[in-house]
């Protein structure tokens, strides 16, 4: 376990998610059946990880591809089943951290023990092994590596045990069972088991099979860039899956100083500037038209739900039954909604009008403002009334 120092941070990142269409059904029990495949071969290695006298393979990478080669499933890619092994790894770290991140262990190791039984307490974190050694109750001694100078750690057994005990009191609460696989929906891919690629205009995303030379094409709604990493997350409900992706964060320097520019959410444009600048001027048009819509089809969609009630009262049941399921259904709203959900999380495209959700990004197209102070309506990314950034 290595620690990052304050110089050097770890790049920010948060997650993009990228929808698919919803496909047919073989194209969906191929998808099911690889989930349903990684996640046992998951959950089996979370099993055999979850014993403390398997912790020592958290630390050394070479035991851990050894293992994976002892224990191939024959039908199931090799690739999968290598990824699942550090899926599962990567979990049962994150577990211990957390653990030892929820209750402060560090700190309070370094404000109540003092000595050689803080040295000892910190000689026992940086290492899995050692931990699951303490959490069998074992107090183990430090012996000094092969052809080092140093002789050990000069402790006695009293206090390693002490140690030991003040270490398994402060852990027992947060941590718990091991972790398992309660959802099975999702499977984890390196950024060289996949593949993006365009067709007659359509993006795709092209997967490994449970099948030999065999991939599986997932098309994308709109179109993006699929970088690194990702995770391909089954959605039940409506036959479709979303593919999350890291994407990096960018973090903006010291604010400027000079002039305001203030910002307004208006409802004819998605931002006007004090400097009298507009931009998606458009999005007016779009709310009109999306109200107008909504109401028309509120108002057949009453019309309808009106005769259903009078065929009830007459009890002609079946035209109410048929009013109510090919009138009256949710399918096509679900999926405007959807279409809708999946657009706003694509980045903005040159030659269409911007969703509010993209107002912070349309900043750049100003031209050069010092500074930017928000009225109005919170938006995304700049809290209201508070001076920004360009």
């Amino acid at each position: 376990m290595t620690s990052t120092s304050e110089d050097e941070q770890l790049p920010r990142k948060r997650t993009a998610q990228y929808e698919t269409l919803p496909r047919k059904r073989g194209k969906r029990r191929a998808r099911l059946d690889l989930m349903l495949a990684y996640t046992r071969i998951t959950d089996s290695w979370l099993r055999m990880r979850g014993r403390t006298s398997a912790w020592h393979r958290l630390d050394d990478p070479r035991v851990r591809r050894t293992a994976a080669k002892d224990r191939r499933r024959e039908g199931v890619p090799v690739q999968l089943q290598d990824q699942a092994l550090w899926d599962a790894v990567d979990t049962m770290r994150r577990h211990l951290q957390s653990a030892m991140a929820n209750t402060h262990l560090r700190a309070k190791v370094f404000v109540q023990l003092d000595g050689a039984k803080r040295r000892y307490a910190f000689w026992i974190l940086h290492r899995y092994a050692r931990i699951g050694a303490v959490w069998r109750g074992e107090a183990p001694d430090p012996p000094p590596p092969p052809g080092a100078k140093w002789k050990g750690m000069a402790i006695a057994v009293h206090q390693r045990k002490a140690v030991v005990r003040f270490v398994r009191r402060t852990l027992h609460q947060a941590l718990g069972k091991p972790p398992r696989v309660h959802r099975r929906r999702s499977f984890a891919l390196h950024r060289t088991r996949y593949r993006v690629l365009e067709h007659n205009g359509q993006q795709y995303v092209s997967v490994v099979t449970l099948t030999a030379r065999k991939r599986c094409r997932l098309p994308l709604r709109g179109r993006g860039g699929v970088p690194g990493n990702g995770r391909v997350v089954l959605r039940p409900d409506c036959g479709s899956v979303l593919v999350h992706v890291p994407s990096a964060v960018r973090v903006a320097g010291e604010a400027p100083s000079g002039a305001a520019t203030r910002l307004d959410a208006g409802v004819r444009a998605v931002l006007a500037t004090s400097t009298g600048e507009k931009l998606g001027v458009g999005y007016g048009t779009l709310r009109e038209r999306l109200s107008e819509e909504r109401t028309e089809t509120g108002k057949a969609r009453n019309k309808r739900l009106q005769l259903a009630k009078k065929a009830e009262e007459r009890g002609d049941a079946a035209k109410a039954s048929r009013i109510r399921r090919h009138n009256l259904g949710h399918k096509k709203r679900r999926v405007k909604r959807e279409r809708g959900q999946a657009a706003s999380v694509m980045p903005p495209q040159v030659g269409r009008t911007a969703t509010p959700g993209e107002a912070a990004g349309m900043i750049s197209m100003m031209r050069s403002p010092t500074a930017l102070t928000c009225d109005g309506q919170n938006l995304p990314g700049i809290p209201a009334g508070t001076p920004g950034r360009a």
